[in-house]
């Protein structure tokens, strides 16, 4: 007996929707215009579609993808105002008189590097030494393709839309890394993708994996390191 190619469609997209699996398109690069990469997971009977992947950060791409999913920044969001600029130069004047650098501050705060204190006591600021930063590089490198990373809240938060939380994740770079010729990244974008799935998983708990992110290197940094890395996030929970 025959069957017609409608009837293997049929059963084809009721398996898909019995089952469900992951739609994966290997993408390295920004993504433009509106193309994600989506998984697709199941709750009991409900089918959802999940956004995580990087993105393209130019105002028409992003625009396109707001108007699109809502959640994602769009042009009138995706850069800091004028409070948020000032807010953000007179933090940075305040911790310059604590730190030798923003970079020592990022080591202390957020990767709990020790500091030394340099200078007088009319004059004292904290420094994270070369020697306590390649001690942490060392327990890096024990694992071939992996950096430590800290997940944590923008301090300087764009106006995004309502629900959506604006995060960065810092990347401790071992030493090794070469830059890639296209993306311009010391790190793979594969691995940023995992390390703000694993960031978000361990930030929700391990029952509340269901969320969605975009993200994109910062096209304007404030920290331009050998030693750190770091990427905007910008995600929500399902």
């Amino acid at each position: 007996m025959k069957t017609s190619p409608l009837s293997l469609l049929t059963g084809i997209v009721f398996i898909w929707r019995k089952h469900c699996f992951r739609i994966k398109i290997n993408c390295h690069y920004p993504i433009k215009r509106n193309f994600l990469r989506r998984t697709c997971t199941c709750r009991g009977d409900t089918l959802k579609t999940m956004i995580r992947q990087n993105i393209a950060s130019d105002l028409e791409s992003m625009q396109e993808l707001h108007l699109k999913y809502g959640w994602i920044p769009g042009a009138e969001s995706i850069r800091p105002n004028a409070e948020i600029r000032e807010k953000k130069e007179n933090y940075i004047k305040n911790m310059l008189t604590r730190y030798v650098s923003l970079q020592d501050f990022i080591l202390h705060k957020f990767f709990g590097l020790k500091p030394t204190v340099e200078g007088n006591w009319m004059n004292s600021k904290l420094h994270v030494s070369l020697t306590e930063i390649s001690a942490a590089q060392a327990a890096g490198l024990q694992q071939p393709n992996h950096h430590q990373f800290r997940l944590v809240p923008n301090l300087f938060s764009y106006h995004v839309p309502a629900g959506t939380n604006h995060y960065v994740i810092w990347f401790l770079l071992n030493g090794n890394e070469t830059i890639d010729p296209t993306t311009h990244s010391p790190l793979s974008y594969d691995e940023i993708t995992a390390s703000i799935e694993i960031g978000l998983k361990q930030l929700l708990g391990p029952t509340k994996d269901q969320f969605s992110f975009v993200w994109y290197p910062n096209p304007k940094p404030t920290i331009i390191s050998d030693i750190l890395y770091h990427v905007q996030v910008f995600w929500i929970p399902e």
